[in-house]
């Protein structure tokens, strides 16, 4: 009688166990941009369109919990982030990426790159930004930027010299018309090159 109660409340503590991780995980892994948590996906970018907001789903809010951000306000600006060019592969520092492609009309915006493990706009281990003040335009409005961890000529935007990377565009004073083009990725990224 005494195994039978032991070997219940071993039962009973595996199964409290392996719930409360898998609860846990699922809750990470929805936090991470998942198309049902609320996160939008255009390209290789994913953003919260909600957040900020009293409709902000759980997992939005937990997203930027988890980076210990407030989230932004819907009404001052967007915030895009990409860990994948549009291939799909992680963005490496030991690779040259191109982005390139129109970007939304706002009064200001900010490109930067982060150590894929501290992605939460701390400045100190921001490793480079590049903003809609010092960008050159194409002829035809168009953005082309180098993403490389040496310098490239041009529009360049530094990464760390190892690891992965990831993006986040911040879009300032963006109005209606950007907020209804949230579909469309601001930036295509295309890798080039690998050393």
């Amino acid at each position: 009688m005494a195994g039978g109660g032991v070997n219940s409340l071993v039962k009973f503590v595996l199964f409290a166990f392996f719930g409360v991780s898998a609860g846990y995980l699922s809750a990470l892994y929805m936090a991470d941009g998942a198309r049902l948590a609320g996160a939008a996906h255009a390209g290789a970018w994913v953003i919260w369109p909600d957040s900020g907001s009293s409709a902000a789903s759980p997992y939005s809010r937990l997203h930027y919990l988890l980076k210990e951000q407030l989230p932004p306000s819907h009404f001052d600006r967007l915030e895009f982030e990409a860990s994948r060019d549009d291939a799909g592969r992680s963005l490496v520092s030991s690779c040259l990426y191109r982005l390139e492609g129109p970007m939304p009309k706002m009064r200001w915006w900010a490109l930067s790159a982060y150590p894929a493990n501290t992605a939460d706009g701390d400045a100190a281990v921001k490793v480079g930004e590049i903003s809609s003040h010092d960008v050159i335009y194409e002829p035809d409005g168009h953005l082309r930027i180098s993403l490389a961890s040496r310098a490239q000529p041009g529009n360049w935007l530094p990464m760390p010299a190892q690891g992965n990377v990831v993006l986040v565009l911040r879009l300032f004073n963006a109005g209606p018309a950007a907020r209804d083009q949230l579909h469309n990725a601001p930036l295509r990224i295309i890798r080039e090159a690998c050393l």
